[in-house]
């Protein structure tokens, strides 16, 4: 994180009013952390990747985390009319009508919980992705068993490690067999197996979200973009639309060029 040269001391979140930390852990256990969608942004780019890799194994993953029915009937059902959902579901997984129910979380080991666990997260990987796996499971596993069906959680750490749950079916659905270097022009010696290729991807896409997230934070908070939640009028009183100057993106976004961009200039 940037640091407040003047005041000496880091910027403070708009969504707690807390200053961040220099190493960027703030946002990922901000209690406001899900403000502007950050968290959700994150976690829907790994179950995206989740549903790609599934795809290319030869797997028909649905995507029921919104705008779908309800999977896990009448158990599944709040008082208000609304009900309980997995994210992705392997229809027809174990057999015609029993199906593989997987729900994707991001955990964060810097969290008070896994540091405080025994053992904790400072000192052993995945700790958080366990503990966020056990809630899961908890909530989700009496459901899939109603409906003749099973629960997974796909746990992944903010740096990349796995819940031991997610392991098992990267295993599972990639079984033993090695990629085709004759048929795939991105084997590599450290990504040759189906299983390390998955793996790779999955936790990939976790450590590009999270710093993509680290981003909006800082321009949430540092550069003062998106919602006008700050009491600046909203984003539109210093952006394109308004009287101010047009920020990065805004130019970017239409084309544009910044003066330093230009032909000619040095």
């Amino acid at each position: 994180m940037p640091r407040d040269e003047a005041g000496g001391s880091t910027p403070v979140c708009r969504g707690c009013g807390e200053h961040h930390d220099s190493y960027g852990f703030h946002p990922s256990s901000c209690r406001s952390g899900n403000r502007e969608g950050l968290w959700t942004q994150r976690h829907d780019v790994v179950e995206d990747m989740l549903m790609y890799v599934m795809r290319w194994l030869g797997q028909s993953p649905i995507r029921v985390s919104r705008g779908a029915r309800n999977w896990f009937g009448a158990a599944a059902m709040r008082p208000d009319g609304s009900f309980r959902r997995a994210d992705v579901v392997l229809r027809g997984y174990y057999g015609q009508g029993r199906h593989l129910f997987l729900d994707v979380a991001v955990a964060d080991p810097a969290g008070q919980a896994p540091m405080q666990a025994a053992p904790s997260s400072c000192a052993s990987s995945g700790v958080a992705a366990e503990l966020r796996a056990l809630r899961k499971v908890q909530r989700y596993a009496p459901l899939a068993a109603a409906v003749s069906s099973a629960f997974r959680p796909a746990v992944v750490e903010r740096f990349g490690a796995f819940s031991d749950a997610l392991v098992g079916v990267v295993r599972e659905v990639c079984g033993d067999r090695d990629r085709d270097a004759l048929l795939h022009d991105d084997v590599t010696f450290s990504q040759s197996s189906r299983t390390t290729w998955a793996a790779g991807l999955l936790a990939l896409a976790v450590v590009v979200a999270d710093a993509a997230m680290l981003d909006a934070a800082i321009g949430l908070d540092v550069r003062h973009e998106g919602g006008g939640d700050d009491g600046d009028g909203g984003a539109g009183a210093r952006g394109w639309d308004g009287a101010g100057t047009p920020r990065h993106w805004e130019i970017e976004g239409r084309g544009g060029h910044f003066w330093y961009e230009q032909a000619g200039r040095r």
